[in-house]
């Protein structure tokens, strides 16, 4: 609590709320306000004796981008990997994870399980990194089939972070 105190006469105040600036997104906070522990007799007014105060975000959530629109693959190449790179713009002042998401392609689907491997994949960054690289397993066949494709997405950003 806040102790406020009126002088004879006195019909307003202004009360300093502190707060505790810090460099992690999040959504905006709020803190309920309302008065209490009255002295000689005084009541709660009837007009607006609650309020809601909203402390709104000032920091840069994490900005997440593959670092080219495609990738290439031989499947009869060793090893049987792909490496995908990701970049982080915005806030890397902090430690942040999201998922890498595999899924069949739109245009000749790649099956999963049978032409690579499931995930997600999750991703770490630790404070200051900008930069990943990832690994996704590819199963070679040996069945000859049209070149397929695989849909990269990302998801399930920590604090606050978003595609770009």
């Amino acid at each position: 609590p806040i102790p406020v105190s009126f002088a004879v006469g006195e019909t307003t105040k202004t009360v300093t709320i502190t707060l505790v600036d810090d460099a992690i997104p999040e959504l905006d906070e709020t803190i309920a306000l309302s008065l209490a522990n009255f002295s000689n007799g005084g009541s709660a007014g009837t007009t607006q004796s609650t309020a809601i105060f909203t402390i709104t975000n000032d920091d840069a959530s994490p900005v997440y981008d593959f670092s080219a629109a495609t990738y290439s693959y031989a499947e009869n190449a060793a090893p049987n990997t792909i490496t995908v790179t990701i970049n982080r713009t915005g806030n890397t002042l902090i430690a942040s994870t999201l998922d890498l998401v595999l899924n069949p392609g739109a245009t000749n689907p790649a099956t999963v399980g049978t032409d690579f491997a499931a995930g997600p994949i999750p991703v770490s960054f630790a404070v200051g990194e900008t930069t990943k690289t990832v690994t996704i397993t590819v199963v070679d066949d040996a069945i000859p089939e049209l070149d397929e494709t695989i849909a990269l997405s990302l998801a399930n950003f920590s604090n606050g972070g978003s595609a770009g």
